[in-house]
């Protein structure tokens, strides 16, 4: 347990390693629109089926909404005559068609009843969901059909329907105004019990439609947009339009049917403003799509100022033939405006002085690239989008982030990329629809496979869990050993705590196996199997066998202890697991083993140290900027050189081989970083530019035939004179004669930033190795990282970075937790644990013979 801060990752309000568990959760609502629109995969229709659809779907909205611009008795000259054609298209509206028929009782408690079985349908669902119930496909497929029919030609008319027959029995007439044919008041009296009901569906539909069918239909990706005509950046302008669906037959019914032309006002004002919307923002990918929906939607205001404009001159032959004549017109300017508009590029200057504070203005600016399947502007993409969070307030809002997670996984095809940036969503305002979009990319994220570093953190999060249950175990076998030896043993107690011990041994037996099993490499997780077997269980057979596979890994370790290679549970490499959280950044989480001996330094002394204590200058500068890497990477991967330079404390360079990552789970962020010591016959110092060293190894100066042990501030060319009148070459060996040692310049350009450094060796077969392939040269030409970390801050507002840069809910909470506390609290479980393996055999001698007593 000594290679684990426990109390430190449960003082952020509960394991970060484990899932968030929330007081109040939408995951039901979110699960079953999932199921009902789940669009993960692209439709299997093809463009024109789906454009046909469409096509018909707006028409059917059209022709229903232009019959609430008219009533019956509408006051213009000869509109009788000429009201036939107005008539015909108000026929598409069920309630119209049903009134015409002398079938609106009927049809008022049909509807009803469709609409009371859809609900309690789709609460069923819900219902299944949250006890996690599998849903019958032929329910699902019902409710899906019910619901598209309800949404493209039933819905209008059904809000009008209940609406009207509402209002007349809470405001009785002689007749009703709003209809042509069989207008008596008679056929819409129903009784209380069945006004009650339909409120309750237009209540209940209202949120099913508005909620599931709306806000929370389907994925918003970009890469959809050649495979969905609908496929959308935001559901905006489609909320706009579901509460325009709804009110308007409210207000037709309240307004209208008394003042027409008030209600025509309302709705040039209405559509009017929308269409500039929907022109402004062009929500959809598809161009098609666009121009549809500014049409449909220009229709309305454009038909309502024809009624006006024969309002006016009295005269209702004017209104179709303006119909037919203007509306063409209209219909192609819109077409050419959406085509031709000219495109939008944002200069970068504008988002870094945060002069850019409209979310989908951003998001139209950089469609054709979220499009695109080229990677070409990959790192320009995601460095503009990093900025946006860091200097603007657009990192408020979540739809940023879903773009750019949907980016990563469709575009990009990097998916540890998208876990991490779906990490940035704890930071950003809620909303239904960015909740939505957020549950729906870790659905899609969850399919991954998981990386190594990702496997890695379920394995130290499960092995750290066991061995605290271990050291409880060893707690409890004390307290009845304890109760055993006791001058008057208790039986009813011995019963419940060995039925205690015996559920908790059971249970550590599996987690080791499970660990065992899922994590064969593991000599870690294996060790404390075997000795749990051992000494606890006292199963010799299996303790053998299991201490064969502990021989096995350590001889496969001994293998690889030359190799480059670098893995997790390898014992010849160093594993820290370093935070990321503002307050707590760089703070280190976990160290193994390995990592002590390379360092030279106590584990206990290592976790909670900073990462900073282990790298030397001018690296921390590097340091400096990583947490601006958690919003401006373009990887997952932190590229390390080959040769990476880490500080002991007594301040001496050690070369190692480095990995590093960024690892998200469960919406928490950390560094990981794998480590292993090069082993190569040669001294090395970091200097500037003007020569000067800043640190060094430990025997470098010996190498140098140099009294003093420390060397730093010290100038190279004043320590050896002869090379001030050399022309030195990078990577080419230079012998110095008066210390028969070669001497090799090295430059690394390590994510911007310059590393001098020099070698030092004594062997002429190495230093020859220089001359023929130039090593450091071809590694220096390998290791270009994409990401560079050292951007331009100078203009970053200081209150911006304490602000933006990874706030969490619980930094306020977040007690210190010092060196000597993790020290005090491992001691006490390792005296618990040792005194327990010491006793354990006595243990058995006594509970038997105690047992036989009892």
């Amino acid at each position: 347990m000594e290679n684990f801060n426990l109390k430190k990752l449960e003082s952020y309000g509960g394991n970060i390693l484990e899932s968030p568990r929330e007081k109040f959760s939408l995951s039901p609502i979110f699960e079953l629109s999932r199921n009902l629109h789940y669009t993960y995969k692209p439709k299997p229709k093809s463009l024109t089926i789906q454009k046909l659809f469409l096509l018909t779907e707006s028409s059917i909205w059209c022709l229903q909404m232009s019959s609430f611009l008219w009533i019956p008795n509408l006051t213009i000259r000869n509109w009788k005559e000429n009201s036939d054609f107005w008539r015909i298209i108000g026929y598409m509206r069920l309630d119209n068609a049903c009134s015409a028929y002398g079938i609106i009782n009927l049809c008022i408690y049909t509807s009803l009843l469709i609409t009371l079985i859809s609900i309690i349908a789709i609460f069923l669902m819900a219902i299944m969901i949250l006890y996690s119930k599998p849903i019958p496909s032929l329910i699902s497929k019902i409710v899906k059909q019910i619901l598209y029919f309800f949404s493209v030609v039933f819905k209008i008319p059904v809000f009008t329907l209940f609406t009207i027959c509402l209002k007349y029995n809470w405001f009785p007439k002689t007749y009703v105004y709003e209809y042509y044919e069989n207008n008596e008041i008679s056929n819409f009296e129903v009784n209380i019990l069945v006004q009650i009901l339909i409120i309750a569906g237009l209540a209940g539909y209202f949120f099913i439609y508005v909620v599931i069918g709306v806000i929370c239909s389907g994925e918003i990706r970009h890469s959809m947009a050649n495979h969905i005509i609908d496929a959308k950046a935001h559901s905006k302008i489609d909320i706009y339009l579901a509460f325009s669906d709804i009110l308007i037959p409210i207000l037709f019914t309240t307004i209208g049917s008394y003042n027409i032309v008030f209600f025509q006002v309302i709705l040039i004002i209405v559509f009017g403003a929308l269409t500039v919307e929907i022109l402004e923002k062009l929500p959809y990918f598809n161009f098609f799509t666009n121009c549809l929906t500014s049409i449909k939607c220009l229709q309305i205001p454009l038909i309502s100022s024809f009624f006006i404009f024969a309002k006016i001159i009295d005269a209702s032959f004017i209104t179709l033939l303006l119909f037919i004549i203007i509306l063409p017109i209209i219909d192609a300017i819109i077409i050419y405006k959406i085509k031709y508009s000219k495109k939008k590029n944002i200069p970068k200057t504008l988002i870094y002085f945060g002069k850019i504070q409209n979310i989908f203005g951003l998001e139209r600016c950089l469609r054709d690239f979220f499009c695109s399947n080229s990677q070409e502007k990959r790192e320009e993409i995601l460095s503009l989008l990093g900025k946006c969070f860091n200097e603007t307030m657009l990192y408020k809002n979540k739809l940023l982030i879903i773009w750019e997670v949907n980016y990563c996984v469709f575009t990009l095809g990097d998916k540890a990329l998208a876990k991490i940036k779906l990490c940035k969503s704890r930071f950003s305002d809620h909303s239904i629809e960015g909740d939505y979009q957020e549950y729906i990319c870790k659905k899609v994220v969850s399919e991954f496979n998981s990386s190594e570093s990702e496997k890695f953190l379920v394995y130290f999060q499960k092995i750290n869990k066991t061995k605290k249950e271990d050291a409880d175990l060893c707690v409890r076998l004390l307290d009845f050993w304890k109760e055993v030896v006791s001058k008057k043993p208790n039986l009813n107690k011995l019963n419940k705590m060995m039925d205690l011990v015996s559920n908790s041994a059971i249970s550590i037996t599996e987690s080791y196996s499970h660990l065992h099993e899922k994590f064969p490499k593991s000599k870690e997780a294996l060790t404390f199997y075997y000795t749990f077997v051992k000494y606890i269980l006292c199963d010799i057979d299996k303790s053998t066998h299991l201490s064969y596979k502990i021989q096995s890994i350590h001889d496969v370790s001994e293998l690889s202890s030359q190799s480059k290679d670098t893995n997790f549970f390898d014992d010849n490499n160093g594993v820290m697991l370093v935070y990321c959280e503002n307050k707590n950044f760089g703070e280190i989480a976990f160290a193994n083993q390995k990592s002590a001996e390379i360092l030279k330094l106590p584990i206990s002394e290592i976790i909670g140290n900073k990462i900073s204590f282990f790298i030397p200058s001018p690296y921390d500068s590097y340091l400096n900027q990583l947490p601006y890497y958690l919003q401006l990477a373009t990887e997952a991967a932190i590229k390390f050189p080959d040769h990476f330079f880490l500080s002991l404390p007594s301040k001496f360079l050690i070369d190692c081989t480095v990995k590093g990552s960024l690892v998200s789970m469960h919406n928490n962020l950390f560094f990981l970083f794998i480590f292993q010591k090069i082993n190569i016959p040669q001294e090395f110092a970091v200097i500037s530019s003007e020569w000067d060293i800043y640190s060094h190894s430990e025997n470098f100066p010996q190498l140098a035939q140099i009294i003093s042990k420390d060397l730093r501030g010290c100038n190279i060319k004043h320590l050896f004179p002869s090379l001030a009148t050399i022309d030195i070459q990078a990577f080419t060996p230079l012998f110095l004669a008066d210390i028969s040692t070669y001497l090799i310049y090295c430059i690394i350009d390590f994510y911007g930033l310059k590393i001098n450094y020099v070698l030092l060796i004594n062997d002429k077969i190495e230093a020859e190795t220089w001359k023929t392939d130039k090593r450091i040269e071809k590694i220096n030409k390998e290791f270009t990282p994409k990401q560079k970390l050292c951007c331009d801050f100078s203009q970053r507002k200081e209150e911006n970075v304490s602000t933006n840069v990874f706030k969490t809910d619980f930094d306020d909470k977040i007690e210190p937790y010092h060196n000597s506390q993790i020290r005090s609290q491992f001691y006490k479980i390792d005296r618990i644990v040792s005194l327990s393996s010491r006793s354990i055999n006595i243990f058995h001698i006594v509970f038997v013979s105690a047992v036989k007593n009892i």
